[in-house]
């Protein structure tokens, strides 16, 4: 080997040198995509691999390259915002010197993730994986050469790497968040080209349920240090190959798809994510007398004129299961429904009940509630959208009287820029309201109905309640 204990413990002293009376228990390494980790440590004490005696620096993109001390929920913790690769031209005993480092500084538990290719069938890309154990045939052992006594033994026990209790705390956490969590065998191949579809065929016969090119190394060093270890795997893609050993796709339902399978898998992956496909609204409204319509029409056009995709349908007289499959389809949603019996009219009720069947989640919505004398339909149909998974209820709803009130297109208008806002992932500007002159008019005493005019026939019939002119009022 070419380093000593003399070389592991200056680097240590170093680091206990920037610590004082620090002393972190766990050790974890940060793979692609989730060096943003480091950054939420408590009381951090950041030091740069570069600093640091002996180390080496790290050269992958997205790898900061540094060492974070500190508190993360409560435990005190070494953070690797970005680790060494074999590919990178290190050597194993390089990419693994910074464990023994931590070990050294007190760190008794490391915590690795990665990200990697899926290999094993029955998964997909997107799926979380925990570590059971994991294959490395391939060059030489980060512990090759002189052995150094003060970590571990010449001859280390290789069969409980990945310490089966902590993986049993990563099960009991995942079921209590509701996650899916798979578990299986990292297999390690040093890159950094990626593999053939041959070899993530003799990975998967091997037994290999992911592929990538970091992890295992680390792991030998800690089990050799005597270091607990639990490891995750983010599944970011389909190995090389794994498409094509898919000759058709047989769904419950529909047609059987044997053309285009990459893309009806990403499809199916999508959809099970709860992924939107188009970032736009679909606006869903329900309308007995056309008040409703009208008010969701005139935010549809309002929309588009912001350059943001709409999809319409009045639930009415559309098959539920068209505005179902936009709802998947669309990132942001508008319920528009008149008040029908003291609740949500019966085809809006009915779809936003399939809709929830369905565990919609994660999409962002707004409200347009009518009613004449008591609107309820904005309060029922936000009971039902609080009990999906996710979804988040933008402004409080619009309300109409019957019919769209004088100055009303102010508010849909107020509703349209936060939608095209959030569908840009925009801060929504508030302007001053400009003055406008006192509509005048005569609003029934009934219904709500207005007629906007400065003087009320006498022989006037309200075109909603049918009541007489004697039943109007001016406008306050």
């Amino acid at each position: 080997m070419s380093y000593t204990i003399e070389h592991y413990r200056a680097s240590a002293d170093f680091l206990r040198a920037r610590l004082g009376s620090f002393v972190p228990k766990v050790a974890m390494i940060l793979g692609s995509g989730l060096g943003y980790l480091g950054d939420q440590v408590e009381n951090p004490i950041a030091v740069d691999y570069k600093d640091i005696p002996n180390f080496k620096a790290s050269t992958a993109p997205g790898h900061k390259g540094r060492l974070v001390f500190g508190t993360l929920e409560g435990q005190k913790v070494a953070v690797m915002q970005g680790r060494m690769h074999h590919y990178e031209g290190y050597s194993y005993e390089e990419v693994t010197y910074a464990v023994r480092v931590l070990r050294l500084l007190g760190c008794d538990t490391l915590v690795v993730t990665n990200a990697a290719g899926c290999v094993n069938l029955d998964w997909k890309a997107g799926d979380l994986m925990l570590i059971a154990d994991h294959i490395k045939f391939f060059m030489e052992s980060p512990l090759r050469g002189e052995n150094l006594p003060e970590f571990g033994v010449r001859f280390p026990d290789a069969s409980k790497l990945y310490t089966p209790r902590l993986r049993q705390v990563a099960r009991d956490c995942a079921q209590k968040l509701g996650l899916t969590l798979r578990e299986g065998v990292y297999f390690y191949c040093y890159g950094p080209q990626y593999e053939t579809p041959a070899e993530i065929r003799a990975a998967r016969i091997l037994g290999g349920d992911a592929v990538g090119m970091s992890t295992a190394p680390e792991v030998i060093v800690a089990g050799h240090c005597g270091m607990e270890v639990l490891g995750f795997t983010l599944l970011s893609n389909m190995a090389a190959g794994i498409l094509d050993q898919i000759k058709f796709i047989c769904p419950l339902h529909g047609p059987v798809w044997r053309k285009d399978l990459g893309y009806i898998v990403d499809k199916y992956a999508k959809w099970a994510a709860y992924e939107p496909e188009v970032q736009g609204v679909l606006i869903a409204f329900a309308s007995v007398y056309g008040g409703t319509e009208t008010a969701a029409n005139i935010l549809a056009c309002r929309l588009a004129e912001m350059g943001i995709p709409v999809e319409m349908y009045d639930v009415s007289v559309t098959h539920y299961s068209y505005v179902l499959s936009d709802a998947f389809k669309y990132s942001h949603i508008v319920f528009a429904s008149t008040t029908y019996n003291n609740g949500i009219f019966v085809s809006m009720e009915n779809l936003l009940h399939d809709i929830a069947h369905h565990a919609l989640r994660g999409r962002k919505v707004a409200l347009i509630q009518n009613g004449s004398w008591a609107p309820a339909s904005g309060k029922l149909m936000t009971e039902i959208i609080s009990g999906m998974k996710g979804m988040e209820i933008l402004e409080a709803p619009v309300t109409l009287k019957s019919t769209l009130a004088p100055g009303q297109d102010a508010e849909l208008e107020a509703l349209a820029k936060v939608l095209a806002a959030s569908v840009k992932g925009e801060e929504v500007v508030e302007e001053s309201p400009a003055p406008q002159d006192k509509p005048k008019g005569f609003v029934c005493k009934i219904c709500g109905f207005v007629y906007e005019s400065d003087t009320l026939p006498d022989d006037f019939i309200c075109p909603i309640c049918r009541r007489p002119a004697s039943d109007f009022e001016p406008l306050a």
